[in-house]
């Protein structure tokens, strides 16, 4: 099984095999900033449950901003949004390294404020630049092979998120202090810059001009795909499977804090 896998990934040109790479740096990244861990990290902070769940909340939610992100990928081109946004929401991910400072000053309600601010910035710029992803997948993906690819990515970010989690679970066993959070978030981060570099390295992503689309006739078009019947029934559905996903792993995670 393992040997098809990797025969499937040789039969992928270069650029889509690069675009894994730094689809993996992604997943390693997310997972140390906004994955599970955050919220081990706000209870740490003595964190309200009610603050937790708006914590958790900041990431769904800012994906509503990614129908509102066309005009800029048409206008910039997918590469450079790309970079400049994941070069900001690394940047300010870095301001999760103020809490001692915050917490010494204003007390633990410091601390909770920089992690929501944290949190809040790097989903919000996440959200802008996502949407240039896919219209530069599917342009350095050959199409009869985007199934092959897309079903690769999805095998190889669940073993990178089983094996970060088993990673994560051996560092948070280590003590008991804020630093250990501090050095997922170092990792996370650094992995997010490392992600900004692999940008430069994938070809294509350059602007589209808009007098380009309307020749063509592809200008994308949300009342078009919303129109579809099938595609409305899939986005239900994926957003409830997703919706009750999203939920059942922060849930498990604070009921398991709490109870251990």
């Amino acid at each position: 099984m393992f040997g098809a896998y990797l025969t499937a990934v040789r039969e992928l040109p270069r650029p889509p095999r690069l675009f894994l790479i730094f689809t993996a740096v992604n997943v390693f990244s997310w997972q140390c900033i906004a994955g599970p861990a955050m919220v081990l990290f706000a209870r740490a902070l003595n964190m309200p449950p009610a603050w937790v769940g708006l914590l958790l909340s900041f990431l769904p939610i800012s994906m509503l901003l990614v129908v509102f992100t066309v005009p800029l990928v048409e206008w910039l081109g997918p590469r450079r949004l790309l970079l400049w946004t994941w070069l900001a929401r690394n940047v300010l991910a870095l301001s999760v390294f103020l809490i001692p400072w915050a917490i010494s000053r204003w007390g633990e309600a410091g601390g909770w404020q920089v992690l929501l601010f944290a949190t809040l910035a790097f989903s919000l710029i996440r959200a802008v630049g996502v949407g240039a992803w896919y219209p530069w997948l599917h342009e350095i993906v050959p199409r009869p092979l985007l199934g092959s690819y897309l079903s690769i990515e999805a095998a190889m970010s669940q073993l990178i998120i089983i094996a970060l989690a088993l990673a994560m679970a051996l560092i948070l066993g280590l003590g008991q202090g804020l630093s250990r959070f501090f050095l997922l978030s170092a990792a996370g981060i650094g992995a997010g810059f490392w992600s900004v570099q692999l940008i430069g390295k994938i070809p294509g992503g350059e602007r589209i001009a808009v007098t380009d689309f309307r020749l063509s006739g592809r200008s994308p078009s949300l009342r078009q795909a919303l129109a579809d019947q099938e595609y409305r029934r899939f986005f239900v559905l994926a957003m409830l499977g997703t919706g009750s996903v999203m939920w059942l792993n922060a849930a498990s995670v604070m009921y398991l804090r709490d109870m251990l």
